[in-house]
């Protein structure tokens, strides 16, 4: 069933990377940006949020590229 639902479906994109690739801002602030915020503010580690944030602002500001390779930053490398 799960293949299924994943082959149906294969196509579809967030809207955040639909807004990278049209070359316009993200919500990236209201979603991981908002958790990186509460985590400064109760001096909680959370480096994938704050890693994902300033990645997404960096492509939004034409600084790097939507990519797969984006992945190879050394905070995921615990997850594969």
């Amino acid at each position: 069933m799960i293949m299924i639902i994943g082959f149906k479906y294969r196509r579809l994109k967030s809207s955040s990377l639909q807004s990278l690739e049209r070359g316009r801002l993200t919500e990236v602030d209201f979603f991981n940006g908002y958790i990186v915020k509460n985590a400064m503010k109760y001096s909680v580690d959370v480096p994938v949020n704050l890693t994902v944030t300033n990645m997404i602002h960096e492509i939004e500001m034409k600084k790097r590229s939507v990519s797969v390779s984006n992945f190879n930053d050394p905070v995921f490398c615990r997850f594969y």
